[in-house]
């Protein structure tokens, strides 16, 4: 009777060995995500690990594995192992047409493109203690959601006054025409004007005309200039992610106040956006700076100036100066760069220099450079 009762149980173990080989990775399937498609250096947002089991057969012990580049770092999570990547792995039982979602919450340390991979998923039967593992590129087998880490802020005070007292001097010197979209001021009415310039709240308010006034076209162009490049054997790839972050901060902050605005990285071939004002500029603009710079070569950064501020000069033979938009306000970002070197034939330029302070941290040294600055 014993051995009867013996046999028919390994009779039942291998069946159900066969179905659970057969049957364990029908419905089930895990998902990782972002909380958000994007977010700020310095920032934190939340990865949410889904394990679902579409089926009615229960998985007493489910393994999920991914992982991630570093640059993104689990603030509170077990079973991580970090390396040149940061490894998680977590366990689950799952019953029949159960899903279970788990949060992490992970700080953005360093700007870039992260993408989950190396998704691994095992599972064990527990009567014979096999094994089984499911290996996918990315979660469900599709691709990967990306999310971008935008280059975050930094303290640009020390050079906001320098080059808004540079486009307040282009824009006196350089009123072609106004932009009807820009919007500066309010002044006494003249006889000139035309009526609908007229401001009929401000002359209810003060008893006299008032008319609208806005700013030229060409006042407001500035060309951001980025240095990736790391020149030193020892390097500092702390100064680059400095100037890359200067870089940044401007864009915004130019582009937000309608300002027509360029960026030009010294990449090969270089990153060349702009000049033109608008949102979309910034959402390029930002995801052009959560590309790996430090890889690659690099193109001369004054020959990119020169090229750039001097273009078409040499198909009609006029100077530079010449040639570019006069209003135009060239912002150098360089820790290579020394004023001394500058020799671009720009009338308004501004070098901005990243260096460490002593008591940590950095600061942004500008001055004003080329033939007017030195």
């Amino acid at each position: 009777m014993m051995l009867w009762f013996l046999c028919a149980a390994f009779v039942l173990i291998g069946i159900a060995g066969r179905l659970y080989a057969k049957m364990w990775k029908k419905g089930l399937s895990v998902r990782i995500r972002f909380s958000e498609p994007a977010a700020y250096a310095g920032e934190s947002i939340l990865l949410e690990e889904i394990v679902s089991n579409h089926k009615k057969m229960p998985l007493p012990q489910v393994e999920a594995a991914f992982r991630l580049p570093k640059g993104l770092v689990f603030a509170d999570a077990e079973n991580i192992v970090i390396s040149d990547y940061v490894y998680k792995r977590d366990l689950f039982s799952l019953r029949g047409m159960e899903q279970i979602l788990r949060k992490y919450t992970m700080r953005c340390e360093a700007r870039g493109r992260y993408s989950v991979s190396q998704v691994i998923v095992r599972t064990k039967a527990l009567l014979h203690g096999r094994e089984y593992i499911l290996e996918a590129d990315s979660p469900d087998g599709r691709e990967g959601e990306a999310f971008l880490v935008y280059a975050g802020y930094t303290d640009i005070s020390a050079i906001e006054q320098l080059c808004d007292n540079l486009l307040g001097m282009t824009e006196s010197r350089n009123r072609l025409y106004e932009d009807p979209f820009l919007f500066s001021g309010i002044r006494d009415y003249r006889r000139t004007d035309p009526m609908n310039r007229i401001n009929w709240k401000a002359m209810a308010r003060t008893g006299s005309m008032m008319v609208n006034t806005f700013s030229s076209v060409q006042d407001l162009s500035c060309m951001i200039f980025l240095d990736v490049e790391d020149r030193n054997i020892l390097k500092e790839e702390d100064l680059v992610e400095e100037s890359i972050r200067a870089a940044a901060s401007l864009c915004r902050r130019m582009i937000l106040h309608s300002q027509m605005t360029g960026l030009a990285v010294n990449t090969d071939p270089p990153v060349l956006l702009g000049p033109e004002r608008g949102r979309e500029l910034l959402s390029r603009v930002e995801y052009a700076l959560t590309e790996n710079f430090t890889a690659g070569r690099k193109t001369d950064f004054l020959a990119l100036v020169d090229r750039t501020a001097g273009r078409g000069s040499r198909e009609t033979g006029r100077t530079a100066q010449e040639t570019m938009n006069p209003a135009a306000v060239y912002i150098l970002i360089s820790k290579n760069l020394r004023a001394e070197e500058v020799s671009v034939d720009v009338p308004d330029a501004v070098l901005v220099t990243p260096v460490r302070k002593a008591g940590g941290g950095f600061e942004l040294l500008a001055r004003r450079v080329g033939p007017t600055g030195l």
